[in-house]
């Protein structure tokens, strides 16, 4: 039984393209769409999707307000914010009225290829998904053709073994200093998405993470975090040797999480 997701969004052009995203995904239904909340909180009782995608900036009644009368309307409904905004006060408030998480209508993949223009490919850390099965929409729609490879840990394969088997696989507590990428499975919206957009999974190990994320910081200047790390590693170490055509293309790294415990991690040197 697909997921069923309705849409809340007032950019017309921006509304179709996710639309035709959801439905082109295995697992997906987009059942309806709403240029404004008061449409949306008249029609959703009735329709009762699965999933809502809700914009914080409407006309009329905001996005945070829709979700706080929605979520009285529906109380077991799951409502993702779809916003531009990353300050703490808008994603608090959207939590606060009862969103369940969010996720923003730019991603690195968009940026990037902006920037540079078509990738072959494009390596990307991943933990529950989120930004993976993003990026991957993304260069979908920004660089088609483009080959999106997903990289975590390898004490921390979940996401490894579900991408290879097609079923959900879990890993609890799992031993690695990537700890942003310490989730035990990837989620249930972003494993469909996963499975149709990336087209290959990859595990790095601690030791090569280390020597990845060292180098970044002497050589870049830039001070990121294990988990950003995860995807630099794979090109780095070689881990696309033998598996992928890529010397002489257009390969794109997200480097992505500066959260970094600078006297933990030094002691490992």
């Amino acid at each position: 039984m697909p997921i069923a997701i309705s849409i809340v969004e007032d950019n017309d052009k921006l509304r179709a393209t996710l639309a035709r995203v959801i439905d082109r995904t295995d697992g997906f239904r987009c059942v309806s769409d709403y240029a404004n909340a008061e449409d949306a909180l008249a029609d959703l009782p009735k329709i009762k999707p699965d999933v809502v995608l809700m914009d914080i900036n409407l006309p009329g009644i905001n996005g945070v307000e829709c979700v706080r009368q929605l979520k009285k309307l529906l109380p077991q409904i799951q409502v993702m914010m779809l916003t531009v905004y990353e300050d703490t006060e808008n994603i608090f408030n959207a939590l606060a009225a009862g969103a369940n998480g969010y996720m923003l209508k730019r991603t690195p993949a968009k940026e990037l290829i902006e920037e540079t223009g078509p990738l072959d490919y494009l390596l990307v850390p991943c933990g529950g998904g989120g930004l993976l099965s993003g990026c991957a929409v993304a260069a979908s729609h920004w660089s088609p053709g483009c080959k999106v490879i997903g990289v975590e840990p390898e004490a921390g394969d979940d996401a490894t073994r579900s991408f290879r088997s097609k079923t959900l696989q879990t890993c609890h507590n799992p031993d690695t200093i990537a700890d942003g990428a310490r989730t035990p499975s990837l989620g249930k919206i972003t494993f469909p998405l996963v499975l149709h957009y990336v087209h290959d999974m990859l595990t790095v190990s601690d030791a090569e993470l280390l020597r990845s994320m060292f180098w970044i910081w002497e050589r870049m200047k830039i001070v990121i975090e294990p988990t950003g790390a995860l995807a630099a590693t794979a090109l780095l170490e070689g881990k696309l040797d033998g598996r992928h055509d890529y010397k002489g293309k257009r390969v794109g790294v997200v480097i992505s999480g500066g959260n970094a415990d600078i006297k933990a991690l030094c002691r490992l040197i």
